[in-house]
């Protein structure tokens, strides 16, 4: 299963304009090219506040919120130091210096605190995991009862994040089902990994109760399970996961599938997930997994 099909897929996105210092420099071209191979499935999405163009472009009011930053100054928001968000973040971030344009990649807790960060003038720029972006957008899910945040917008898809629930063979953990009172890192608390796993649990009829739920960034949950204090862990990310590789060097890794009723459950409550598969290939498992 991957979070990614939903009719906003190719919406356009603006950041607040900004005068270019520098276009004719390669960094231009290498933009273009990070744009050229953005994937059309949305899960992985960088974005930006929307901002009112002008002639003359007057401070953000985000900006004005936070002292010592200047005018032409673009902070992007990235992920834990552990995870691809960070990496990522910061190539963007050397294209935009090479560009004149003064840039910081921070470390963050990802999709979760970077909505909010971008809303309250903590960012220009971030990476989040697009059905995040749709239920804060449209005010469901894990932003229920909450006021829309109508000016986001999707700058281009990054990769298709795929849902890898992810296991040992020791752990007898076959089926969703095995999970009822087994130890399950679910991703740090409110974060897009604990969104996905909230909404799976729902899916198969269960909730956090059924399972001995840790708020674990997915990082840390495989260090326990290297040593025995946890028995499986929510990953959504792209495939080829180095935390899933470093656990696999040591031990037997199993994925457990989501498949049949409860997926089909889920596709038509949330239609931004999409049937997926994890290819025996990815990680040396023994088949292919459905997710």
């Amino acid at each position: 299963m991957s979070t990614g099909k939903h009719p906003r897929r190719h919406a356009s996105a603006k950041a607040s304009k900004r005068p270019k210092k520098n276009t004719s420099s390669g960094a231009g071209t290498l933009l273009g090219a990070i744009l050229a191979v953005a994937l059309l499935a949305l899960v992985g999405w960088f974005f930006s506040s929307a901002r009112a163009p002008s002639e003359q472009p007057a401070q953000p009011q985000s900006q004005q919120a936070v002292p010592g930053r200047a005018p032409d100054s673009i902070t992007v928001l990235t992920g834990p130091t552990s995870g691809i968000y960070y990496p990522i973040g910061g190539a963007f971030a050397n294209v935009l210096n090479a560009m004149g344009y003064q840039t910081t990649a921070t470390a963050t807790g990802a999709t979760g605190e970077n909505i909010k960060a971008i809303t309250s003038g903590g960012g220009e720029l971030a990476i989040a995991m697009s059905d995040s972006v749709i239920q804060a957008i449209e005010g469901f899910g894990a932003y229920e009862g909450k006021p829309k945040v109508t000016d986001l917008r999707a700058m281009m898809g990054l990769w298709p994040n795929v849902v890898q629930i992810v296991t040992t063979e020791d752990s007898g953990i076959r089926s969703f089902a095995d999970l009822r009172g087994k130890r399950v890192g679910v991703g740090a608390i409110k974060s897009g990994v604990e969104i996905n796993a909230r909404m799976i649990f729902e899916a198969h009829g269960m909730t956090y109760k059924d399972a001995d739920v840790e708020f674990l960034a997915y990082g840390d949950a495989i260090n326990m399970m290297l040593n025995g204090q946890c028995d499986a862990a929510f990953v959504t990310s792209g495939l080829g996961n180095a935390t899933i590789r470093k656990l696999g060097e040591s031990k037997k890794i199993v994925f457990v599938p989501v498949e049949g009723a409860a997926l089909q459950r889920l596709t038509q409550k949330y239609p931004f997930y999409i049937n997926w598969t994890i290819p025996k290939e990815a990680y040396g498992t023994d088949a292919d997994t459905t997710t």
